[in-house]
């Protein structure tokens, strides 16, 4: 189940998202970047609980609502000007592949 497109491409928002929440300034660091490394890591719990559950639809939902969560707080983290503009829309690209590729899998669940 981790070569599903789904898994890959957490990997490579997981891949850029930490290092960049590690240079928050350190006023913003324990809350803001903390809450994104929380909410990309329950992504990744739910993504995985899908894969292994006979209750793939909660897991997926729960997934969707981890995926909301984190782009709230990220656009948050841009309302802040803790990420540039460039980076809010890498992130939305990389999230709203995740979005529909979550979404077909909860078609098929």
């Amino acid at each position: 189940m981790s070569d599903s497109p789904a898994f890959t491409k957490l990997h490579d928002l997981l891949v850029w998202l930490l290092p960049l929440s590690l240079k928050f300034p350190r006023a913003h660091r324990f809350v803001l970047a903390r809450q994104v490394q929380e909410q990309v890591f329950g992504l990744q719990h739910q993504l995985m609980r899908a894969g292994r559950t006979p209750q793939v639809r909660v897991a997926l939902q729960e997934a969707d609502a981890c995926l909301a969560q984190l782009r709230a707080t990220m656009r948050l983290a841009h309302e802040l000007r803790l990420i540039s503009d460039g980076q809010l829309e890498h992130f939305a690209r990389l999230t709203t592949e995740l979005g529909r590729l979550v979404g077909a899998w909860m078609k098929r669940a």
